[in-house]
């Protein structure tokens, strides 16, 4: 698929003691967002990198914006457990085929 833009905003902040959390394919979890502490994570913040970003204006990562992938795209947990919290992600793609 053609993936025109992701996004993530957190909803609902995220728990769980020293859990991790990536976004990307199964050949590389952190090809889009790179490994951040899920705890980092609050509510009302876009989720673009290691370092969420508040609320107002904010640039996509070229990494999320204008690729092609033909893997799913994974949200990996990748240490510990989240016990809560919600990340909304939009994806606008168009198909290869």
């Amino acid at each position: 698929m053609h993936v025109v833009a992701i996004r993530a905003f957190c909803t609902e902040s995220l728990t769980g003691a020293t859990a991790t959390l990536s976004l990307g394919v199964s050949s590389d979890v952190d090809a889009i967002i790179a490994v951040t502490t899920a705890t980092d994570m609050v509510a009302n913040e876009f989720w673009v990198g290691a370092a969420p970003a508040d609320v107002g204006y904010v640039d996509l990562p070229t990494k999320m914006i204008d690729f092609l992938c033909s893997e799913d795209i994974d949200a990996d947990v990748l240490v510990a457990a989240i016990s809560n919290g919600t990340i909304v992600f939009d994806v606008e793609y168009l198909p290869l085929t």
